[in-house]
């Protein structure tokens, strides 16, 4: 399980380093694509086949939200490959998208990770979205 949180910075080139407490559950090359709430998802390689393998079994044809999702997310998909130094390139449009200036902040979220901008996870901590930490936690209730 990926967890914890880590602060980085991305260089001038636009490359970023995986934290090593979670390079063994991410692999060699994860995935890295657009997320939800301003952030990027890395997913181990294993979790994206299966993620989406079982997306693209039941495609559908038409227009639903789930199929400009699966098709946003595919698209913006890439297969982080470590230099010597192990660093990874993002895209200039990943960086972009979750808006990253330098620093960074990768959070373990159970089977992936997420990487931000450390200003949009601060407003995401300080906006509430979805109610207060307590209030969320109760909807975790089984």
């Amino acid at each position: 399980m990926l967890s914890g949180q880590y602060a980085h910075q991305i260089d001038d080139k636009g490359r970023i380093r995986i934290p090593a407490k979670m390079k063994k559950d991410l692999g060699d090359s994860p995935m890295i694509v657009k997320g939800s709430s301003g952030c990027l998802f890395i997913l181990p390689t294993e979790e994206a086949d299966k993620l989406f393998g079982e997306i693209f079994d039941s495609f559908d044809i038409d227009d639903s939200p789930r199929t400009r999702a699966l098709r946003i997310m595919a698209a913006s998909a890439i297969t982080a490959e470590p230099d010597k130094q192990g660093r990874v390139l993002l895209p200039q449009s990943l960086i972009n998208e979750a808006g990253i200036v330098k620093d960074i902040v990768i959070n373990g979220a159970g089977k992936r990770a997420e990487l931000w901008s450390k200003e949009r996870w601060e407003a995401y901590l300080a906006g509430g979205e979805g109610g207060s930490f307590d209030d969320c936690l109760k909807t975790l209730r089984r």
